[in-house]
C-alpha cells in the first residue's frame, strides 16, 4: 500500500546520508563558491551577464552595476544609411531594431545564504520599476554543492608551507537567482 501524500505509481526518495560528527580535533575550513569570471560591461552579447550578490555588496552599487549592463546594451553601432536609396534605409533600420530585439540582454543576479535577502530586494526594486512596465523579472531558487576542508584545529599550515587537506566535505547551499531583462 502506498503510504499517506504518495501516488500508489511513486517510488519514495531515499533520505540523504547526514556526515558523521567531526572528532574533538579538527574544523571545518570553508572554500570559496566556485563560478566562472565575470563578463565585462562591453563584452558580446552572447556572454552570460551574471552580477554575484555578497550580503555586504552595497545595494546602490549593485543596482548600478545592473544598469551599465542595460546601457550597454541599449547602445546601438551606428547604421550605415545611403543618401540616395530610402528603402535600403528603413531595411537597414528594420533589421538593426530585429537584431537588438532579438538580443534580448538578460542581467542575471545571484546570492547565497545570508545574501538572498538582498537579492530579493534587488529584483523587487527592478520589479518596481514604473509599475514593471521597464524590467521584465523572473525569480529561480536552486541549491549549489560548497566544498568545506576538513582539518587538524590548530593547524595554519605545516612548517614547510604547505597545507595538508585530510578530508573534503561537501555541503548543499540555497542561491536565488534574479534574471533582469527590458521589456
Amino acid at each position: 500500500m502506498a503510504k499517506e501524500g504518495q501516488t500508489p505509481g511513486s517510488i519514495p526518495k531515499p533520505r540523504p546520508k547526514k556526515l558523521e560528527r567531526l572528532p574533538k580535533d579538527k574544523k571545518i575550513q570553508k572554500r570559496p563558491l566556485l563560478h566562472p569570471s565575470i563578463a565585462g560591461v562591453h563584452s558580446s552579447s552572447k556572454t552570460a551577464r551574471i552580477i554575484y550578490v555578497s550580503s555586504k555588496t552595497p545595494f546602490i552599487s549593485a543596482l548600478k552595476r545592473a544598469q551599465k549592463y542595460f546601457d550597454a546594451s541599449s547602445k546601438t553601432p551606428g547604421i550605415k544609411l545611403s543618401a540616395h536609396d530610402d528603402r535600403a534605409n528603413l531595411r537597414a533600420i528594420e533589421e538593426s531594431v530585429k537584431k537588438q530585439q532579438m538580443e534580448g540582454q538578460v542581467v542575471t543576479l545571484k546570492g547565497t545564504g545570508k545574501a538572498i535577502e538582498k537579492v530579493l530586494q534587488l529584483g523587487m526594486w527592478f520589479q518596481d520599476q514604473d509599475a514593471g512596465a521597464r524590467f521584465a523579472v523572473t525569480w529561480r531558487t536552486a541549491s549549489v554543492g560548497a566544498v568545506d576542508d576538513v582539518v587538524q584545529k590548530g593547524d595554519q599550515g605545516s612548517e614547510e608551507g604547505t597545507s595538508f587537506v585530510e578530508e573534503s566535505r561537501i555541503r548543499r547551499v540555497s542561491v536565488l537567482e534574479v534574471d533582469v531583462s527590458l521589456k
